[in-house]
């Protein structure tokens, strides 16, 4: 069961942002200041399903929506911006 959760983690990104290669980690409600401009962010779902399996554990749940909730997916239009 453990495996499931090692496996559900978000993935964090190089991206070039404006010429700076920029490390860009996923993020919850209770780390919006991790948040980068220029890259757009999704839910991950194989963490939703993670939370909603260790539900009864309560601590995983937490940690999921608190601080991996949100995923990097590609670069905003407006920005200089490339994925490594």
């Amino acid at each position: 069961m453990l495996s499931i959760f090692l496996f559900a983690c978000s993935e964090t990104g190089m991206y070039d942002i404006n010429g700076k290669t920029v490390l860009v980690e996923p993020y919850g409600i209770m780390s919006t200041e991790m948040k980068k401009d220029g890259i757009i962010y999704e839910v991950s779902s194989p963490n939703i399903l993670a939370a909603i399996i260790f539900a009864p554990t309560v601590v995983v749940p937490l940690y999921i929506v608190g601080w991996d909730l949100y995923e990097p997916q590609r670069c905003e239009g407006g920005y200089n911006c490339s994925k490594h």
